[in-house]
C-alpha cells in the first residue's frame, strides 16, 4: 500500500487550461511526477497506435476523489485488465484533432473534419 503523503506527491492531479499557442483546451498536470499537457479526448485503440507512432506519450485518466488524475500508460498498465475501462489520452501537439468523447464536457463529441466541402 502506498502511504497517503507519497500518493499525494505522485498523484497526477490535473486541471483545464488553454494552450498558449493554439488556444485549445487541455488537461494540464503531473503524470506520476512528470509534467503533462494532454488533449481531453478519449482515444480508441487505433488512435492510440497512431499517437505512439507520432511520438506522443499516452496517459490514463481516472476520476478519483472528485478530480481527474493522469497516469502514464506504460507496458505493465497496458496488460492490466482492470485499467481497460479508463479513458486513454495523448500528449497535446498543436494542430492535432482527435475524434472521440470530450472528457471535460461529456455531452459533446469531437468529430473529424468532413471529407467534402460543406458549401
Amino acid at each position: 500500500m502506498i502511504p497517503g503523503w507519497l500518493r499525494q506527491k505522485i498523484a497526477g492531479k490535473c486541471h483545464a487550461e488553454p494552450c498558449p499557442r493554439c488556444r485549445a483546451v487541455l488537461l494540464v498536470g503531473d503524470s506520476e511526477g512528470w509534467p503533462a499537457k494532454v488533449d481531453p479526448v478519449a482515444l480508441d485503440v487505433g488512435q492510440q497506435i497512431l499517437a505512439r507512432l507520432a511520438g506522443l506519450n499516452l496517459h490514463h485518466v481516472e476520476h478519483r476523489d472528485g478530480r481527474l488524475e493522469l497516469f502514464p500508460r506504460t507496458a505493465w498498465r497496458v496488460a492490466d485488465p482492470t485499467l481497460d475501462t479508463l479513458p486513454v489520452v495523448a500528449d497535446h501537439r498543436c494542430g492535432n484533432r482527435w475524434q472521440g468523447a470530450d472528457l471535460l464536457n461529456p455531452t459533446t463529441r469531437h468529430h473529424p473534419l468532413p471529407d467534402r466541402c460543406p458549401f
